[in-house]
């Protein structure tokens, strides 16, 4: 991931043209989850003054709501300010990331891998947000983003388009010449799958079903699955379904 100086980035963006997309935390959406932020820390501060002015401190739950939503609202404010600014604008080659007169430009053929992660828990997601997309370059480095910029499930989508290009001839070229192909939780060779504590072969898989947050094997004969693997533990969830459909002598279905 290139780090562009200010003086450099006007001149960048000018070299590529007019942007294909846009994403940007401003306007609305900030002013909405500022707005929301102090309502839960207000809320939550009422919740636990009265909890305590009616000597109900003795109902922890209560209490422990209230604090709950005190903190829930802190923590939105700060995602909210930290991500303040932030825009990305998609090109044809890549993208550029914009925040605090910082760049950072990312080209389509630099990505090494993509996870796509949607988070569990009310303290989690106030924190993190409800998707956290991680993008992983060639030399290791990354950038993550969450859903405080707006249309993030957008982004995630053209970054899976203008990527399965670069990463899918040489997921087809291992796969062939009968190397493993590793995929996180998933090891994938001519001979079928494995995960961490056993292998099956493509002969005695009945289905692969891929959904948006899980991936199921089914075995032939079994009403069981043969594994479940969080589509969130998979690195390029978006190569390994086009490798599967392309490659593996199985049925991949949506799930």
């Amino acid at each position: 991931m290139s780090d562009l100086s200010l003086e450099d980035i006007d001149e960048k963006i000018a070299g590529l043209g007019e942007p294909l997309a846009e994403f940007a935390v401003r306007g609305r959406v900030l002013v909405r989850n500022l707005m929301i932020a102090p309502g839960l820390f207000l809320l939550g501060a009422a919740i636990v003054f009265v909890a305590f002015w009616g000597h109900a401190f003795n109902h922890f739950h209560i209490v422990a709501i209230g604090i709950s939503l005190i903190l829930m609202g802190v923590m939105l404010s700060v995602r909210a300010l930290r991500n303040r600014g932030l825009r990305v604008l998609i090109f044809p080659e890549g993208l550029v990331r914009l925040w605090r007169g910082d760049g950072q430009a990312l080209f389509w053929d630099e990505v090494d891998k993509i996870w796509r992660k949607k988070t569990e828990g009310h303290w989690a997601r106030a924190w993190q947000g409800a998707l956290i997309v991680k993008v992983q370059r060639n030399d290791g480095s990354t950038i993550e983003f969450d859903d405080s910029l707006p249309h993030l499930e957008k982004l995630s989508d053209i970054l899976q388009r203008e990527t399965l290009p670069h990463l899918l001839p040489g997921a087809i070229e291992t796969y062939t010449s009968g190397r493993s192909l590793d995929f996180g939780k998933l090891r994938v060779d001519r001979a079928g799958l494995r995960n961490d504590t056993e292998a099956i072969r493509w002969s005695d898989i009945q289905e692969i079903r891929v959904g948006e947050d899980q991936l199921s094997v089914y075995k032939k004969g079994k009403w069981s699955r043969w594994c479940q693997t969080p589509v969130a533990e998979i690195p390029n969830p978006h190569v390994l379904r086009a490798l599967l459909v392309q490659s593996a002598p199985i049925r991949v279905t949506n799930q």
